[in-house]
Order: structure tokens, then sequence, then C-alpha cells
């Protein structure tokens, strides 16, 4: 840890935070830029809203889709990755008996999402259980082909999960998918920041991913991807100006009415910050640091989701805590209460699982507060 990032960030030092995967941290030159671009709208709200904000809103998305490899008119703007997956899923054009298979390591959230389709569309939502520790494409693509049936329409997954923090490795995956005319919808909401991306090569029909997230961007700001082929049957969550018969994928989903459009403009001054001071040695040394903590979970009983022997590829990962999910809002409340340890704790296939995320800002002491608490706790 570089004692002058930690000082970048504005976490209150009385807290262990080791729960960066949940909302992110926004740095000090990130939110400074946040608030410039809240300032400059009260200056003058008309002149910013309709002469200044779309050439902003265009120049932002030109960035963002240098970063991710993306063509930058396949790619709007949202709040976050539910959101704009909502967008996706809602719109499709599902027939009555179509097959949608997922993982059982989905996040919650959209969870919902899919069983509110499952009852508006009569379709079937199937959630396969799948290996934790694959990190070969096609070995990874093998677990889930054999599953595909004639009625499959489309496979959900998420590039990095959120309960268990594992990297699928989805890509040989995908092209299977379109080969077959099976629709890809990829939950990248841990993704920006973690994985170096390429979406022009991951071929996924639609991606969405959070920036205040792992890219340290306000929160309220992420991205979603549609190919090509999906964006005329994509609905808006909101119909408003942009919508009609001459729009473009773009222009539909620009405007949803009067926001703060502060936490978009200000992602330009987030990947500039991960570029300066959380580049891919800044990453390395964060994974390093969270299998070393994983180690140290382990030598005290608490197992890896991901087995010791096989190295992280991202900086956060779970542990299992216990063999029941009971009393998991109990651990979370007595960790953060007692021991000042913000951290998650996860129900899955009934189990409790804590899941660590180690950012540049951490110490060797918050995790070995953590651990110290889990011992006092669970043994």
């Amino acid at each position: 840890m570089n004692p002058a990032i930690r000082h970048q960030f504005l976490l209150d030092d009385r807290w262990h935070f080791l729960n960066h995967g949940s909302f992110g941290a926004c740095p000090k030159p990130v939110f400074e830029q946040y608030q410039f671009w809240q300032r400059e709208l009260e200056t003058q709200p008309v002149h910013f809203m309709i002469r200044r904000l779309p050439g902003l809103l265009q120049d932002v998305r030109m960035r963002l889709a240098a970063f991710i490899h993306a063509d930058p008119d396949h790619l709007i703007l949202a709040t976050n990755a539910t959101s704009a997956l909502n967008m996706v899923i809602r719109s499709l054009p599902w027939q009555q008996g179509d097959e949608i298979l997922s993982s059982d390591q989905e996040y919650g959230a959209l969870r919902r999402t899919w069983e509110y389709i499952v009852q508006e569309k009569a379709v079937t939502f199937r959630p396969l259980r799948l290996p934790t520790d694959c990190r070969d494409e096609r070995e990874f693509a093998d677990c889930i082909w054999p599953e595909i049936t004639p009625r499959t329409r489309a496979i959900f997954l998420s590039h990095i999960t959120s309960p268990t923090a594992v990297r699928f490795p989805c890509e040989t995956l995908i092209q299977r998918a379109r080969e077959e005319n099976i629709w890809t919808i990829i939950d990248g909401a841990h993704a920006p920041g973690q994985l170096d991306l390429d979406l022009s090569t991951l071929g996924a029909d639609a991606y969405a991913g959070n920036c205040h997230k792992w890219l340290c961007a306000p929160k309220g700001s992420a991205f979603l991807y549609v190919h090509p082929s999906l964006q005329d049957g994509m609905t808006p969550l909101v119909i408003s100006h942009g919508w009609g018969e001459d729009a473009t994928f773009v222009r539909s989903n620009e405007w949803y009415g009067t926001q703060d459009f502060a936490a978009y403009l200000a992602i330009p001054t987030a990947l500039d910050f991960f570029r300066n001071c959380l580049g891919e040695a800044v990453h390395q040394d964060c994974i390093r640091r969270a299998e070393a903590a994983r180690l140290h979970l382990a030598e005290r009983g608490f197992t890896p989701i991901i087995p010791e022997d096989k190295a992280l590829e991202i900086s956060l990962f779970a542990s299992v805590l216990s063999s029941s999910t009971a009393m998991a809002d109990e651990v979370y409340e007595t960790l953060w209460k007692e021991h000042q340890v913000e951290v998650p704790i996860i129900p899955w296939q009934n189990q409790n699982l804590v899941r660590v995320s180690i950012q540049t800002y951490n110490t060797d002491e918050d995790w070995w507060a953590l651990a110290h608490a889990l011992e006092r706790m669970f043994h």
C-alpha cells in the first residue's frame, strides 16, 4: 500500500474497509471533478443542459469506448449495471417457452429481474451449478454447452460473480453462442478496472459494467454496450425527448429527463486516476495481497471458494464462514459495530461467505483485523 495513494481517498480511517466491491470508493481528485460539474450546471443550468451537455457526454463516451475497446455509437452511459441490464432483459423479444441459461452465482437484484420476466413472458430461467475454479475458456464452455436445448434463447452470466468473486472465462462460450444464434448477456459490474476489457473481441450481445466500483468513479456512473443487431429493439427505461422514429441507440437513451449528469462527466477523470495511480503494477500488488489474505483466513479454518492452489486473477475473493446461512446479518453487524470491519457476509448455497476486496488503500492490518474478529466469533 502506498500511503500517498491512501490519503487520496475520503474513507474514514476508523474502519477496516474491505468492501470496495460493493459500491467502490471515490478518490479526492475524482470527487472534486464531480463537484466541479455540479457547480458548472448550477452556474447556468439552461446553457449547460442544452448547449454544453450533448458534446460533453459524447466526449465521455469516446473516452470510455477507447478504454473498453468498443464502438462509442454502440455504448450508452447508465447509472448502474443493474438498471442497464434491466433495459436489455425487458426489451428482448421473448417468446413463450424460451429458456435462459445462467449460473447459481448471479447477483441477487438481477435474479429478481429474471423472476419478473419469467412471470411476464412465460419463459424459463435455469441457473446451473458451475465450477468456481475453472480457468480454461473451452473447459468452461464445455460445462454449459451440454445444457443447451432447442429452447435456449439466451445465456446470462457475470464476468466476475458478486457472491463468490469468481471470474467466468466466457469468451469461447460467447463465440459458440453467436454461431448458434443464442444471445449472450453479460453482467460486468465488477469487471472494469479488474479485467482488461476488449468488448470488440469478447463479442457479447449485451454487456454492462460499473465505473463506480474498480474504476473509482462517482456513484451513478456505468455503461451499457449493445450489439448493433439488437439495438433497434431496445426500449429505453424512460421514454423522453430522444426517442422517436429517427432516434439512434445513443440518442434514445442519453436523455431520461432532468438529472445530475456530474457522475458521468467525472468518468474521464476517474480513467486518468486509474491510469496514473491504479495501473497494472498496483493491480498486481492488490492481487498478491488478496492472496495473502485468502491464505491467512484459510490457515484459520475459513475455506476459500477458489482452492488455495489456484492463484487469484482478481483482487477480491470469497471464503466460507459456516455451513449455514443463518445469522448472516448478525455476523455482518458484529464485525462492523464491535470490530470496525466493513465486509459483506453473503448467504450462498446453504453457506455464509465472507467476500473480501483489496484496493490500493488497504493495509495488511485490515485483513488481520478481519481474521482476528472471525476467529473470536467462530472458534
